[in-house]
């Protein structure tokens, strides 16, 4: 082998085996296939070559040589060959001059991609023989002199194909093609486990999770997002259509009810005891799961089962020490655990007054200090006969304080007489769980939606709601497969089909909505949506996709759950993805309006006060009674604030089943956008 250079200037090899293949092809193009002469021919041209550019001095550039090697056809009778050698060389130099080799990081599960509207080209580098030739040796193990034939194949195919630019994964197919015809297995093009550098840094850097689950994360992801949803639904998360959660643990559940009788199977013993085996329980059952862990009647149980010696407050320790999971730096866990509260429903006699009297000291205590605990989440349920209970007053004004407080806690209104939030009857429930959370982005869907009514623009949220509820089976499908993170595995860990019941048709799947404030006030500016009727406009949105997304498919009816998107950082994702949409379509008044909202995430659009009968059409549709965490009711809207009248008067006169109250003023949420600007 002898050393040459590329125009460059970098070190390149000059193979005499490589020579001879050129120039056999350019005589083999005048109808000459002679391998014998074109053996010759090579002896010849690098014997000139020594000649010209002795060892020791500086090396030719492989340009030239490419020139030599045409004089030495001509000269030797070749003119047709010459010719031929100088086309070929020339459209070769041209691969190496201009061709651009689209190449970046491989796009994370989260990184939106522009719509399919047109747009800029993804970043790219110049070809490189050199660089493609290590990657080969690398991928293939084979010697160099090997690859390096692979890698002139597949210049001379990209030299015919006269490309200005090209994907890296046709570049990999074609070397793939270059070694099947050298009887040599493909191995470039198939799928790989990589992440990038950047996912890499900023998974040492996060302060989220270790650095080995937060860099393991992206590649699950990547290739959940390929190999368990179908190719629309992927479309649509990296466009920011729709996002999907949970990518990274695709066969866990996003949510499940776990009642007592499933946690604790012997309730005998004091209540510290009997938590422990909850915590116990708890602690197995979250690795199945990837966002939250309800326990309805906890709580109830756990004071039920105090005795006349237990104080309150040992107890109200020992369950909040059995629900909290935090890592070192105090940070929360996923999955979260949601316990339920209950301000009223309490036996009689001494043992209704114990139990009331530990609600009480859980409440106080998580009132005293709303940042503790950060793993748990509390849901304060009723049935309004707290409005009764003057004993119970105080434990009430704590449970507002919450409500006020810890953005995840929720108010649950129960209108069943017969739910015991105690469970003291003890029976094994149905379990109910979520297989998947799914956020649509509203402005993104409503980008180009017009008309003269609601109805006119609400055919443009079906693509969304589809998708969701494909994805929705999708990821049920997978988790119900037996593998030991599904469902199959749950119920194996709550004692098998004899203690525990899956209902195909029974559970709740959770869509969460962004962007609502936006895309009613896209629809008021465009005449579709009167500003008198928002509360109407956002039913209207809401139940569609609540209609859409709950039908049945293939025997399975999965229920949905609508609420607002929670997370940050997906809400930062879905705003850049609606701004990048509205722009691609041309949407002006929507990039103004992004521009220029001042409307608080998630907040329902009421008119005061709450009960006014311009509200009804919010307040009376069914999805209300599934209301999920997210969407919230503005205290304002809520004459003299949050009381136990007021509550009492939301159960008589709405359907709503769980909601969030808001205390924020608009405005405060225009900083998660630009805050990022700064980062």
């Amino acid at each position: 082998m002898r050393a040459a250079r590329d125009d460059d200037g970098a070190p390149a090899p000059l193979r005499e085996r490589s020579l001879a293949d050129d120039l056999r092809r350019a005589l083999k193009e005048t109808g000459r296939d002679d391998a014998a002469l074109a053996d010759e021919l090579a002896a010849v041209v690098l014997h000139f070559v020594d000649k010209t550019w002795p060892p020791g001095g500086a090396a030719p550039f492989l340009t030239e040589v490419a020139d030599l090697a045409a004089k030495v056809l001509a000269e030797s009778g070749h003119e047709a060959a010459a010719r031929a050698y100088r086309k070929e060389r020339a459209r070769r130099d041209r691969v190496r001059r201009e061709l651009l080799v689209r190449t970046s990081d491989p796009p994370g599960p989260d990184d939106v991609a522009a719509p399919d509207l047109g747009g800029a080209d993804p970043p790219a580098e110049r070809w490189s023989a050199a660089q493609w030739t290590r990657r080969v040796m690398k991928e293939t193990e084979l010697p160099a002199a090997p690859a390096e034939e692979v890698v002139a194949g597949v210049e001379r195919r990209l030299a015919a194909l006269d490309l200005r630019t090209a994907s890296e994964a046709l570049i990999r197919e074609l070397t793939d093609a270059e070694l099947a015809e050298r009887g040599l297995t493909p191995r470039c093009a198939e799928d790989r486990a990589t992440t990038s550098r950047r996912a890499l840094r900023r998974a040492l850097e996060s302060e989220a999770a270790p650095p080995e689950a937060a860099a393991a994360a992206p590649l699950f992801a990547r290739f959940a997002l390929e190999e368990i949803h179908d190719a629309a639904t992927a479309k649509a998360h990296r466009e920011g259509r729709l996002h999907l959660f949970g990518l990274e643990r695709p066969t866990a559940l996003e949510r499940i009810e776990a009642p007592a009788a499933l946690l604790v199977e012997d309730r005998r013993g004091p209540p510290a005891r009997l938590l422990l085996r909850a915590r116990r329980a708890l602690e197995r059952l979250r690795p199945h799961v990837a966002g939250e862990i309800e326990t309805p009647d906890l709580a109830g149980v756990a004071a039920a089962a105090a005795g006349a010696g237990d104080l309150p407050e040992d107890v109200a320790d020992d369950l909040l020490e059995a629900l909290r999971g935090e890592d070192a730096f105090g940070g929360a866990p996923a999955p979260a655990v949601r316990a339920r509260l209950p301000l009223d429903g309490f036996a009689g006699g001494a043992s209704g007054a114990r139990e009331r009297e530990i609600v009480a000291a859980v409440l106080r205590r998580l009132a005293a200090a709303p940042e503790a605990f950060p793993g748990l989440r509390i849901t304060v349920s009723t049935n309004g006969a707290v409005a009764d209970d003057p004993a119970f007053s105080a434990a009430a004004a704590d449970a507002f304080a919450l409500l006020r407080s810890r953005p995840e806690t929720l108010l649950e209104l129960r209108r069943d007489p017969a739910d015991d939030p105690f469970d003291r009857a003890a029976e094994v429930r149905p379990l109910r769980l979520s297989p998947a959370r799914v956020a649509v982005n509203l402005p993104a869907l409503l980008a180009e939606a017009r008309g003269a009514a609601l109805k006119d623009v609400l055919p443009a949220l079906a693509d969304g709601a589809r998708l969701a509820r494909q994805a929705f089976h999708e990821r049920l499908w997978r988790q119900r497969s037996g593998a030991p993170h599904g469902v199959h595995g749950v119920a194996v860990l709550f004692g098998g089909p004899g203690r525990v019941s899956v209902q195909a048709d029974g559970q709740e799947a959770d869509l969460e909505a962004w962007g609502l404030p936006l895309a009613l006030e896209l629809l008021a500016r465009r005449g579709v949506a009167p500003r008198p009727k928002l509360a109407e406009a956002a039913a209207r949105l809401l139940g569609f996709l609540d209609y859409a997304a709950s039908e049945e498919k293939d025997g399975l009816r999965l229920r949905v759950r609508v609420g607002a998107v929670r997370d940050r950082r997906t809400r930062l994702r879905l705003h850049a993805a609606a701004e990048k949409h509205a722009g691609f379509t041309g949407a002006t008044d929507l990039l103004a309006l992004m521009k220029e909202s001042r409307a608080p995430e998630g907040v329902l659009p009421v008119v005061h006060p709450l009960l006014d009968p311009r509200n009804a059409p919010l307040l009376d549709v069914p999805f209300a009674e599934r209301l999920g965490p997210g969407l919230a009711v503005p205290e304002a809207s809520l004459p003299g604030g949050l009381t136990v009248e007021a509550l009492r008067g939301l159960i008589a006169s709405t359907r709503f089943s769980r909601l969030s109250f808001s205390t924020s003023r608009p405005g405060e949420g225009l900083f998660e956008v630009q805050e990022e600007l700064f980062l």
